[in-house]
């Protein structure tokens, strides 16, 4: 039945913007660092609290996104979250100081970890209830793939290209995944609630956010 079909455009959409997206994350997590050794002389310390602020502020955004769905919507608040993104990676241009890095991967991480949310709730609403499990595992699938180009594409930059063309590389996928989220269909976010906070759910939410985006680091 047409009901139970998995593979829709809208799907397909979902999970390459997912895929966007978390290629990104992973595309500038394992280069920032160098990027601040080479250009601002920080200190190892410093360069790793440049890569790790990211993950910090990106669970920031995953926690407070609930409450910005039900007040813009799915769609809406993705086209924002990732405009402010391609907003902030044209800042990476600028030529400053490590200080002022740090304080722009903090602000970085807050409305990708937004958009990452967002973009997984479009997924999980739109997979039929009959096929739920195998259309969550199909869609992780295009994280585990930008895990593995990020990581990739990410080392052999840093060794062939400037960081200029770096920063302007994650510009484009960036554009591309606005240009994507424009044309998706979102379903109303109604569901979620945000009336009340559960200091156990809420450490429970960031125990398995941080596994998730820090194992990286480990």
């Amino acid at each position: 039945m047409q009901t139970n079909k998995l593979w829709t455009k809208q799907f397909i959409s979902v999970s390459l913007i997912n895929f966007l997206l978390t290629l990104v994350f992973y595309l500038l997590m394992v280069t920032i660092a160098t990027f601040a050794i080479n250009h601002y002389q920080s200190s190892i310390s410093q360069s790793g609290l440049v890569s790790g602020i990211f993950i910090i502020s990106g669970v920031i955004g995953r926690l407070f996104a609930g409450y910005f769905i039900n007040r813009f919507g799915l769609k809406r608040l993705l086209l924002i979250t990732i405009i402010i993104c391609l907003a902030i990676i044209s800042i990476y241009f600028i030529n400053t100081n490590v200080q002022f890095l740090i304080l722009i991967r903090l602000l970085h991480g807050i409305p990708h970890g937004m958009a990452l949310t967002i973009i997984s709730s479009i997924a999980t609403q739109i997979i039929p209830e009959s096929r739920k499990s195998e259309g969550i595992s199909y869609y992780s699938m295009s994280t585990t793939l930008a895990t593995a180009f990020g990581l990739f594409l990410g080392i052999l930059m840093i060794h062939y290209i400037s960081f200029s063309i770096l920063f302007s590389f994650c510009f484009i996928i960036m554009c591309i995944a606005l240009i994507m989220s424009i044309f998706i269909k979102a379903p109303k976010s109604s569901e979620f609630k945000t009336a009340s906070v559960n200091l156990e759910k809420v450490h429970r939410f960031l125990k398995i956010s941080l596994s998730q985006e820090s194992y990286l680091l480990v």
